[in-house]
């Protein structure tokens, strides 16, 4: 995340704390789905449909997770397969599932962003 986007967040989650999350929310998604589209999610899924938003999240999260253990198995595997000691191979591996993805923040941003649509909806 550049520092640009770190200020941007920030100002965003002061303006969410300062009173008016709605707005807030609603500038945000706007600025990744047409405006149509929100309207449409808002209007007719107005107190219903935020579980499905809710899972949805989740899965991205947890599915970010288990990438990230995929990662550190195949490092670890790769180890062992060169004949590496296992004191190495895990400790490779564990390094490796705990590095950031390159593209593993973004998943955790639209996740955080569905739920923050799904408690505004």
């Amino acid at each position: 995340m550049s520092r640009a986007e770190t200020d941007s967040a920030v100002r965003a989650c002061a303006q969410l704390v300062g009173g008016g999350g709605g707005d807030v929310i609603a500038a945000q998604a706007v600025r990744y789905v047409a405006p149509e589209t929100w309207s449409a999610l808002v209007e007719r899924h107005r107190g219903k449909g935020c579980d499905a938003l809710a899972a949805f999240a989740r899965a991205l999260l947890d599915g970010k997770k288990s990438l990230h253990g995929v990662v550190g198995s195949l490092v670890g595997a790769l180890l062992a397969a060169l004949g590496r000691p296992r004191i190495e191979q895990v400790f490779a591996q564990e390094l490796a599932s705990r590095v950031p993805l390159p593209f593993g923040h973004e998943i955790a941003l639209a996740a955080r962003g569905l739920q923050a649509a799904g408690i505004f909806v």
